[in-house]
């Protein structure tokens, strides 16, 4: 489960992605790069999008082992790189119009056309994503399309919906409920025509049968599980959610890793869902754009630290460590892959 990944394409002229040369640099992962790790080491593989020149980077947590590849004449237009099956997904431009494409883990090959999108969602299913297409109807409503896809282009589910607008597609459950943002509140729309309400609300993560969202009201994060309804997290003295930052459901669904201040400084906390505690992960503070993203296992959580560097932290409770890898610039987003085709 991971955190809201809704990518809104900046415009056609603002998205000419294509597929560079690899960069000069550190050597892509290899074989004995993507073997499962000990349980005291980090695992699986990081997909990077990062700056400056933008460029996407495949990276080994344990070795430093990257991949880069430069994006000549595009940009990543501040969405997040994302992961799914073997592939990386980035943008292209085809006649003014919009494509995404999927790249090969390791960037061997071509690039391939997903069909025209304006928006990418990331799925609840393993190595899947859902790409929507808006068409306005009216001055007040539109209709969004969305196609669920894997890395190979195949279709597993299709589903229309009639919107507000300006309403802001977050995320698809698994139930095939749809979670939007109007005005100043979070919608949870459903297949039957339901819908449920949460005034006063932003979105932070969401992912199979649960989503959670800070309160504005209350300045407390809310949970809402399908079984379980809600439930309120507030912080405890000495701590304040962050919105400049990102958040990230554990692969379980157990915890939840999100950006907190906590005297004057950026950091990283992790909510145990089920016993309500809060931790903030010693060592270094969360900086830039402040990633967020957990390892595979859901044993290691990764973020953002200062002067460029990448942190872990076991459990996102243990002290931060940094990893071995050279980004050369800023890292904007970051997404975690088993790896299991980086062969």
């Amino acid at each position: 489960m991971r955190s809201i990944a809704s990518v809104v394409v900046c415009g056609a002229a603002a998205l000419a992605l294509g597929l560079g040369a690899a960069a000069t640099g550190p050597r892509e992962p290899s074989s004995r790069a993507v073997r499962p790790a000990p349980a005291r080491e980090p695992d699986g593989l990081l997909v990077l999008a990062v700056l400056s020149p933008e460029r996407a980077m495949v990276a080994d947590p344990r070795t430093g082992r990257a991949l880069a590849r430069q994006l000549p004449g595009g940009t990543l237009c501040h969405g997040p790189v994302l992961a799914f099956g073997d592939r990386v997904l980035i943008f292209g431009v085809r006649r003014s119009r919009v494509v995404p494409r999927s790249l090969a883990l390791r960037g061997d090959g071509p690039a391939r056309s997903l069909g025209q999108a304006d928006t990418v969602i990331d799925s609840s299913a393993p190595g899947r994503l859902w790409l929507g297409r808006w068409t306005r109807q009216g001055d007040r409503t539109a209709r969004l399309a969305l196609r669920e896809i894997d890395a190979a282009g195949h279709v597993f589910a299709r589903t229309r919906w009639r919107l507000p607008r300006w309403a802001t597609e977050n995320a698809v459950m698994d139930d095939g409920s749809l979670l939007i943002t109007r005005g100043r509140g979070v919608v949870l729309r459903r297949p039957g025509g339901s819908r449920l309400r949460f005034a006063g609300g932003s979105p932070l993560a969401a992912g199979g049968d649960r989503f959670a969202w800070h309160d504005r009201t209350s300045s407390g994060v809310r949970l809402w599980t399908r079984d379980g309804g809600q439930r309120a997290f507030d912080p405890p003295a000495g701590l304040r959610l962050d919105d400049t930052g990102g958040a990230a459901f554990s692969p379980d669904g157990r915890r939840l890793a999100l950006t907190v201040t906590a005297h004057e400084r950026s950091r990283v906390a992790v909510i145990d869902l089920a016993a309500g505690l809060w931790r903030v992960a010693p060592g270094a503070g969360v900086a830039g754009y402040k990633a967020i993203a957990w390892s595979p296992s859901g044993r290691w959580l990764y973020f953002t630290g200062p002067h460029h560097r990448l942190l872990a932290s076991r459990g996102g409770i243990d002290r931060a460590r940094p990893l071995p890898i050279r980004t050369g610039g800023t890292v904007m987003s970051i997404a975690s892959t088993p790896g299991s085709a980086a062969r």
